[in-house]
């Protein structure tokens, strides 16, 4: 008996501490919700009933497509804003088209709002007006 003991002694006292878990793997990082390919275009108002416009806005540029079913040529001007976000600050940039559509003809605008050296945030057409 007393080999049963002495055996059961030195089997609790090893003097190895019993090995550390290993730590948690870290959480994974949330999937951002990034669109496939360019976005959608959306209707826009041009100001004149007998004109139609889609717009697609992405990283500084606002292209729209105007359709002019008007018996006269319509002139329109886009205007877009960007917010910019740079390392230390933030801050909007513009940028602005303009150009003449004949009648019953489909045109393009591009309004380049430049936030230099600063990423961009977001981008928006802010205007179209066709007269």
């Amino acid at each position: 008996m007393l080999l049963g003991s002495l055996a059961i002694s030195l089997l609790g006292c090893s003097g190895n501490p019993p090995p550390e878990a290993p730590p948690p793997p870290p959480a994974p990082e949330p999937e951002l919700d990034v669109p496939d390919g360019p976005p959608e275009p959306e209707a826009i108002e041009t100001g004149k009933d007998c004109a139609s416009a889609e717009a697609v806005c992405d990283l500084g540029i606002c292209t729209a497509k105007v359709k002019n079913n008007c018996e006269q040529p319509v002139t329109c001007a886009l205007d877009a804003m960007a917010m910019c976000q740079g390392t230390e600050d933030a801050g909007e940039a513009r940028g602005k088209d303009r150009g003449t559509i004949a009648a019953g003809e489909e045109g393009e605008l591009k309004a380049v709002a430049d936030c230099q050296d600063k990423a961009v945030a977001s981008t928006i057409v802010e205007n179209l007006n066709c007269n």
